[in-house]
């Protein structure tokens, strides 16, 4: 029978064993450790003993073409995808603020302003009260025939 290898008896199982074989020898090509001049390194060796190791279940992770496909990229889009989207509702939300606390710091100027003015107005009813007072008093003790 040739070369028996437990576990695969049979043409069906025998069938398995070249496709699991080729996908093997394809995932190896594909990722370039095989050397096409046939000097391999050992690390070279190695990678292609570690890629042979390899369960078949993992080859769903290479795309059509033969091309490697990083382990979550379209995850990492959708990610990218929602910060950024996250990013502008987070800037929007800060322009809202910006601008309120511009209106309300225009408000406080303007109450700033008005209560400077009260202060003022408050200011000069209170020197008229007192020219008020000096003035009642003068009237009332000239009046009297006393002199101040």
């Amino acid at each position: 029978m040739g070369n028996v290898i437990p576990g695969f008896m049979g043409p069906k199982n025998a069938s398995i064993l070249n496709k699991m074989l080729s996908l093997r020898y394809l995932k190896i090509k594909l990722n370039g450790y095989v050397n096409p001049a046939g000097g391999q390194s050992r690390t070279q060796k190695m990678k292609i003993s570690r890629v042979c190791k390899t369960k078949i279940s993992k080859m769903r992770k290479y795309t059509q073409g033969g091309m490697k496909r990083e382990r979550g990229t379209k995850n990492l889009e959708t990610k990218l995808d929602s910060t950024l989207n996250r990013n502008k509702l987070i800037l929007k939300k800060l322009d809202k603020i910006e601008k309120e606390n511009k209106q309300l710091n225009g408000e406080v100027k303007q109450s700033r302003k008005e209560n400077v003015e009260m202060r003022s107005e408050i200011d000069s009813l209170k020197t008229q009260k007192r020219f008020c007072k000096i003035r009642f008093t003068k009237e009332k003790y000239c009046n009297t025939g006393f002199a101040i």
